[in-house]
């Protein structure tokens, strides 16, 4: 039985750190983003913090193993593993636990081209004791750990419109040709080839590879509380391993992502921190402004620059005029607590600027995500009627070839290193 699709098949997602963040937005969770893992040995200085990988390579589909019942869709699976909690070994060969859903939250890819949400959703639905999912996820979960068949979760899952759209929203757009063509399980990302997504995240001090397309998540053996040192050298061996069997395999093929949490929440919450802090430094350089016969004058115009810097960060803070400090509260040497003030602006002023830099990071995200999922279709047929008109198509057709075969001589032209 395939899956039902009356909701829409989804689209194929780019493997782009940006587009996953706006997805894990989407599905209501606003405490954790996505970022790329440039290569394998950067793991090592990855955050501990880190919620899980996922990890984005070529797909070669195995034999279909021969159906039994009629009814049950049959996934890539070792049949001849024994049943129990073991370990993938050296060579690759897996053993899954099929009673480990019970612990582990995993659903079967039923849904074309949905791996990228399906690798997402896994990561996400198996740390919400650490993040708070928001209310769509935690509805999900509910709905679906009541559910032990990972087949079944799958298929509620491909029931789920909300889960069609929210996936959709962020992909590239299609002509209505190729997107009636959309049948894969995995995603081609316009390449010719097939790529599927996976995700690996640690549970029980273990290290899990969770597949939509496999009968049951792999355990990888015990991290010793290095998890992701575990999944580096699992990965290691996996690219290892294809580029033995594949001569042309290379590292392009591959693609590796953290889910971590949102760095724009933690320096918000930094941020507010520091800024009680410096609210308080400053009633008290307001209240020594009324008590100047506590203070040493001569001293305290040595610090007026420090403290124009700090009067100016309270008219942003709209702290101007507070009163109310206690006289027990004040400082005994004026110069340090004015070289404390100096430390807390200075303090805020970055972590303002760090904030304002992912505010402005997750705006370009949306601007990116408006103009991938654009339909420029329409713009480029006007504006080649409208060189046509004016007779200027030839032209323009002419001067790009021209272009084109000079970058070809350029290309082909032997470099010279001195």
């Amino acid at each position: 039985m395939g899956p039902d699709l009356r909701f829409g098949a989804c689209k194929e997602l780019e493997s782009d750190p940006a587009l996953f963040t706006l997805l894990v937005e989407e599905f209501g969770c606003n405490e954790v983003e996505v970022e790329e893992v440039y290569d394998l040995d950067s793991l090592d200085t990855l955050s501990a913090d880190s919620l899980g990988l996922i990890f984005l390579f070529k797909w070669a589909s195995l034999p279909q193993p021969t159906r039994t019942n009629g009814s049950r869709r049959n996934r890539n699976r070792l049949e001849s593993c024994p049943d129990g909690e073991a370990t993938s070994d050296e060579n690759g060969n897996v053993a899954f636990d099929q009673g480990i859903s019970k612990r582990i939250f995993f659903a079967h890819q039923v849904v074309p081209n949905s791996c990228a949400s399906h690798a997402l959703l896994s990561v996400l639905l198996n740390c919400s004791d650490r993040l708070n999912l928001g209310a769509w996820l935690l509805e999900m979960k509910e709905k679906l750990c009541m559910i032990e068949d990972p087949e079944v979760r799958g298929y509620a899952i491909g029931n789920m419109p909300e889960f069609i759209a929210k996936h959709n929203r962020f992909a590239c757009f299609e002509p209505p040709s190729i997107s009636e063509l959309a049948g894969a399980t995995t995603t081609s990302l316009g390449q010719g080839e097939t790529f599927h997504y996976c995700c690996y995240i640690p549970c029980e001090d273990s290290l899990y590879e969770l597949d939509g397309l496999k009968a049951w998540p792999i355990n990888h053996g015990n991290t010793n509380g290095q998890w992701l040192e575990k999944a580096k050298k699992v990965i290691s061996h996996r690219i290892s391993r294809a580029r033995e069997k594949d001569q042309g395999c290379h590292d392009i093929r591959y693609n590796l992502m953290s889910v971590v949490p949102s760095r724009k929440l933690r320096i918000g919450h930094e941020l507010g921190r520091t800024q009680s802090e410096l609210l308080e430094r400053l009633r008290v350089i307001n209240k020594l402004g009324l008590l100047g016969k506590v203070a040493d004058l001569e001293e305290l115009n040595k610090a007026r620059a420090d403290l124009r810097s700090a009067l100016k960060i309270a008219d942003d803070l709209k702290v101007n005029g507070v009163e109310g400090v206690k006289e027990e509260n004040l400082p005994s040497d004026i110069a340090d607590y004015c070289a404390l003030v100096k430390q807390s602006c200075d303090k805020y002023l970055k972590l303002r600027s760090r904030f304002e830099e992912e505010d402005e990071k997750h705006l370009r995200y949306e601007r990116d995500a408006e103009r991938r999922g654009h339909d420029y279709g329409r713009f480029i047929h006007k504006f080649v009627e409208f060189l046509h008109r004016n007779g200027s198509l030839q032209h323009v057709i002419e001067e790009s070839q021209s272009n084109m075969l000079l970058l070809n001589r350029m290309r082909k032209k032997p470099k010279s290193f001195s």
